[in-house]
């Protein structure tokens, strides 16, 4: 019944959620692509490929195989975005040291019967590329076009005597195997780097969630991902988990996202916003897990003390219930409603206590007393020490009794339980909403320097991001 009750409430409006990754934070993952880039490359196998001399003594052709790369000091790396749905990937100054085995087939070299095999060093500098990379309305990301260069390109034969006739002809050959090392390199960005970057996109989602009991939480998909020449945003809808259900909100446009457009740019490395349906989703999530609920006491509950206690005060309470405590259960009746203002929040909560006797009675079950309670609090959200705190602050309340089974109980006496509720239902609510949450329970990647600011309708979260270590966790 209460996952329906969620449902009901869920599909009617739209959760969304906006990840940008501004300059700094493409900076930072450009200097870890650079990281990456140095490990890989060098992994890479190269295809062999045949050059064919036409001309003089060593005609024939000379075939390249076993190619490794032994060092690869990797080149200067820049991501690019563009308001065009393309993503540019810059490199400069990178360089190589390539080995590879030759075999040459020459008629007239096979006649003199010398070894016509050996090795070749290539020492390459100066390599540069860009990779377009198209990201497309179903959010695949495809290359659109790969250009490389290489501009120094050094070759050292050796093996056979053939290898000093080879050395006639290197210009030629450089042509050739700068051409092919070119395109090796196009081929291990589209093989290598963009299913990595593919990788890395698909787990954005799953690196924030909003956990609300042991089996509820609010998780994230992607839905569109949108640029502009400054940043990159990764539009989030939110889902609900509810042990093994999954309740997703109503499809939205890409119109519904434009909340995070009035936003500049953060100097910080990955901007979080939070639209206001987002809370409220994640409070009427919590009501419908029952976590809305608490047992609030008190000494001054007692009906029996030395001193003073509500038994003290009307001793028609203490003959009612002889040497009992009184406890009070205060639960939500509907979702709190919330509205995010400049930086606090404006909450609405209908709320239901009930008064127990502790320990209960023999011939009765269930509470003594009923008292709804209306009320508006405002939450000044914090974060200190990697932790969320909200600070509050109660501006009204209305009580009334709904269910009173005490009998012989005076008037004043139930004025005084109803008044008693107010501070009651405060404590409550400090429960239920100033304990706040850990920065960890929310965020699964080690951030750092976090601002967090509160504008009408919306929640952003500055932050920067141990990338690497980010990008590690992700990776393995």
């Amino acid at each position: 019944m209460l996952l329906f009750g969620l449902f009901a409430v869920f599909v009617q409006i739209s959760n969304c959620v906006v990840l940008r990754v501004t300059q700094n934070g493409l900076q930072e993952l450009a200097n870890f692509t650079q990281q990456w880039m140095s490990k890989t490359i060098v992994e890479v196998e190269t295809d062999t490929f045949t050059h064919h001399i036409t001309k003089g003594l060593g005609s024939g052709s000379l075939l390249f195989s076993n190619t490794s790369v032994e060092q690869f000091d990797a080149p200067t790396i820049r991501y690019r975005p563009s308001d065009h749905s393309f993503l540019y990937m810059t490199a400069l100054s990178g360089q190589a040291k390539v080995s590879s085995d030759w075999l040459m087939y020459s008629k007239y070299l096979s006649i003199f019967g010398v070894p016509l095999s050996g090795k070749v060093q290539m020492q390459m500098a100066g390599i540069k590329s860009e990779v377009a990379m198209q990201i497309t309305a179903t959010n695949e990301l495809l290359v659109h076009h790969c250009i490389a260069r290489v501009v120094d390109l050094e070759l050292d034969f050796t093996g056979s005597y053939a290898a000093e006739v080879l050395q006639f002809f290197k210009m030629n050959l450089a042509k050739s195997i700068r051409r092919n090392m070119e395109q090796q390199f196009c081929i291990a960005m589209k093989d290598r780097l963009v299913p990595w970057l593919r990788e890395q996109i698909d787990t954005f989602p799953t690196l924030m969630r909003f956990p609300i009991s042991d089996n509820v939480e609010i998780t994230h998909k992607l839905h569109s991902i949108a640029m502009t020449n400054s940043h990159i945003d990764f539009r989030l809808l939110n889902s609900i988990t509810w042990d093994q259900d999954v309740i997703e909100g109503e499809a939205v446009d890409y119109t519904h996202f434009a909340f995070a457009d009035s936003f500049e740019d953060s100097s910080k490395m990955v901007e979080i916003f939070i639209e206001e349906e987002t809370i409220q989703t994640v409070a009427s999530a919590a009501h419908f897990a029952e976590q809305l609920r608490t047992n609030v006491s008190s000494p001054y509950l007692r009906t029996q003390c030395d001193y003073m206690c509500i038994g003290t005060i009307f001793p028609d309470l203490a003959e009612s219930f002889q040497n009992s405590s009184m406890r009070v259960q205060v639960s939500t009746l509907h979702p709190p409603v919330i509205r995010l203002r400049d930086q606090n929040a404006q909450v609405f909560l209908n709320a239901s206590l009930k008064v127990f006797p502790d320990p209960p009675l023999q011939n009765m079950t269930g509470p003594v007393l009923e008292i709804k309670m209306t009320t508006e609090f405002f939450l000044n959200l914090q974060l200190k020490h990697k932790h969320f705190k909200a600070f509050v602050n109660v501006v009204k309340s209305k009580a009334e009794v709904v269910h009173s089974r005490i009998e012989g109980l005076s008037q004043q006496a139930l004025d005084f339980l109803v008044n008693m509720s107010t501070p009651f239902l405060e404590d409550a609510v400090d429960v239920f909403f100033g304990e706040g949450m850990e920065f960890s329970d929310v965020f699964r990647v080690p951030l750092e320097n976090e601002v967090l600011s509160i504008s009408d309708g919306s929640v952003r979260l500055q932050t920067d991001v141990v990338l690497e270590q980010a990008l590690m966790m992700i990776m393995y």
